[in-house]
């Protein structure tokens, strides 16, 4: 059995990772920033499956500013309007540079996957899916929920369900639970060299809780910030502890 000694460490090493590598909570990306919009949690979750993910976490803001200069303050984007402005501009090469890019050169495919964005947002608006509700609500419903996360899979071109997992914590989803990459995380900052010693789920929960509570923000901020920087890292174990946070920011 773990003793209270095992456990103390092993939490003072998870918040130690959570400082070092996240930065301030005041300065994260809040969970629920995309949650109004399917457009922005498209735009970032298949801009994470990106080789440069680093290099392009601002396709986002990008979209925003786009979506602004045509008057649109507060950017709560479906599936539609995100197609609407590949219309507008003339398809994906283009829309890299004038709007995932926002007024630089296009033709940069590495840095926005813009054909993927286009893809999977005319996906999943042939499943019936426009919005962010219409996303949760098609969780509930077991077929719904498989025949739109096998399209997302097919149009981001993912092999695992991590991606998927990620858009559904955008869109706000219920029941996302600490999965693979809040427990790689728990595992690195532990130092575990052999997966037999993993944290289990539960374990990782609770680290969760309580580096949040350590740290002053809520679980749900945390394992957010936990999982951008998981999807930040193109080769996780050349990463070292002090290693700062570019996507803590973004």
């Amino acid at each position: 059995m773990t003793n209270s000694a095992d456990n103390t460490d092993s939490l003072d090493a998870f918040v130690k990772a959570v400082r070092v590598r996240l930065g301030d909570p005041h300065t994260w990306t809040r969970h629920d920033r995309f949650h109004g919009s399917l457009a922005l949690c498209i735009i970032d979750a298949v801009q994470s499956t990106a080789a440069e993910y680093d290099k392009s976490v601002l396709t986002v803001d990008r979209y925003r500013a786009y979506r602004r200069a045509q008057g649109v303050d507060d950017v709560v984007d479906g599936a539609r309007d995100l197609l609407r402005t590949f219309e507008q501009v003339g398809g994906s090469l283009v829309w890299s540079g004038k709007v995932g890019r926002y007024k630089m050169p296009y033709g940069d495919a590495n840095a926005v996957r813009a054909m993927a964005i286009q893809d999977t947002a005319e996906r999943l608006r042939a499943l019936g899916v426009d919005t962010v509700e219409d996303l949760r609500a098609a969780t509930a419903d077991p077929g719904r929920h498989h025949a739109i996360r096998d399209a997302w899979l097919a149009a981001s071109s993912t092999t695992d369900e991590v991606n998927w997992t990620y858009l559904l914590m955008l869109a706000g989803a219920p029941g996302i639970l600490p999965g693979s990459l809040t427990s790689a995380f728990a595992a690195d900052a532990l130092g575990v060299a052999h997966a037999s010693d993993a944290p289990g789920p539960r374990q990782v929960h609770a680290l969760v809780a309580a580096a949040a509570d350590a740290v002053e923000t809520t679980p749900v901020e945390l394992e957010h910030a936990v999982w951008r920087w998981e999807l930040n890292r193109a080769a996780p174990a050349a990463i070292p502890l002090a290693s700062t946070a570019p996507l803590a920011a973004a």
